[in-house]
């Protein structure tokens, strides 16, 4: 969840009060195509100053615990791209994409210049933007994935069953 405090704290319509609040966002409609925005730039300062901290994200997603129905059949995704920023503030850097191409390679994109990487050097990747495509079904590598521990409702998704 976000909190809201300080500066940023919410305006409550029943007590007219500004206070500290939590916010969380659930999916209503899981899109084929997700794409998530993390908060890299901290707008309360003059500048728009860069978040340099790293956080995690998986090559495959089950998006059901962050939805309106958690307890609905797992929703898988696969990440097919991701972007990244170089530099300082909002003001001045650069962009970099790392593709999955349709033979499974990721490459990296920097201006004119592509190159091959791997996997590895994707996760590891101070992220701005993440690309994930709906898959029908679980990465064969990845049977449970953990679940937000903040999510409105933690249980974590049904086990999967092998078919033969």
């Amino acid at each position: 969840p976000d909190l809201l405090e300080g500066n940023n704290r919410y305006a409550c319509s029943k007590c007219k009060r500004l206070t500290k609040a939590q916010k969380w966002l659930t999916i209503h409609r899981p899109p084929n195509v997700l794409t998530i925005q993390l908060k890299r730039f901290d707008f309360m300062e003059r500048f728009g100053v860069k978040v340099t901290k790293h956080v995690a994200f998986d090559e495959h997603l089950n998006l059901r615990p962050y939805t309106s129905d958690p307890q609905g059949p797992a929703l898988w995704y696969k990440l097919y791209g991701v972007l990244v920023h170089h530099g300082y503030s909002l003001h001045t850097g650069h962009y970099v994409a790392f593709v999955r191409s349709s033979n499974e390679m990721w490459y990296s994109m920097n201006d004119s210049t592509i190159t091959q990487s791997s996997i590895k050097s994707v996760l590891n990747q101070k992220a701005y933007l993440l690309f994930y495509v709906r898959v029908q079904s679980p990465p064969s590598s990845h049977l449970s994935l953990p679940v937000r521990k903040d999510s409105p409702s933690p249980s974590p998704s049904p086990p999967l069953e092998k078919k033969a």
